[in-house]
């Protein structure tokens, strides 16, 4: 069994057993919108947000966001072209300046497990992860669930919701 902790620790192994993803999602309930990022790598540690945002109304409808989460996932681009604009994420939203942005949006980031080892026919495991806050750096809200049926899409909900407790 995989502990919470160890999810996110720098090992030297890589199972490529599926292909590396990367991806983050801002939901506002304030704006009522989620937005569905993939994301690019430029070069060696370098990860950009892609152009290819899916907006949705927040809540939404669960099949809908588990079918988004799933090709925002599939759309991560390993070898992406550096491109200019800051934050491709922020001029899609509803948020009238960047400050608006990160208070009334929280950021989930998701990204493949390829640090542990999949078992005969596994499915792919997803690592989800948010702080509650922007200013908040000391802890995170984690979760790892397979990217099957709606445990993907489930844990998006359950992090998102104790987010906003969490700032209220």
């Amino acid at each position: 069994m995989i502990q919470p902790e160890d999810i996110f620790k720098k090992k030297d192994f890589v199972d490529s057993t599926y292909s590396y993803k990367l991806a983050r999602v801002y939901i506002s309930e304030k704006y009522k919108e989620i937005l569905f990022v993939p994301m690019g790598k430029v070069n060696e540690g370098t990860y950009m947000e892609t152009f290819e945002i899916i907006r949705d109304q927040w809540p939404c409808d669960f099949g809908e966001m588990e079918i988004n989460l799933e090709n925002m996932l599939n759309k991560y681009n390993p070898q992406m072209e550096r491109h200019e604009d800051f934050w491709p994420a922020y001029k899609a939203s509803k948020a009238k300046s960047r400050k608006a942005f990160t208070e009334h949006y929280i950021l989930l980031r998701l990204e493949s497990d390829y640090k542990n080892s999949y078992g005969e026919g596994e499915a792919e495991r997803i690592n989800v992860r948010a702080q509650a806050s922007p200013l908040e750096t000391s802890y995170y809200l984690i979760a790892q669930k397979h990217l099957i049926d709606t445990n993907l899409a489930q844990a998006v909900i359950d992090i998102f919701n104790a987010c906003m407790k969490i700032r209220s």
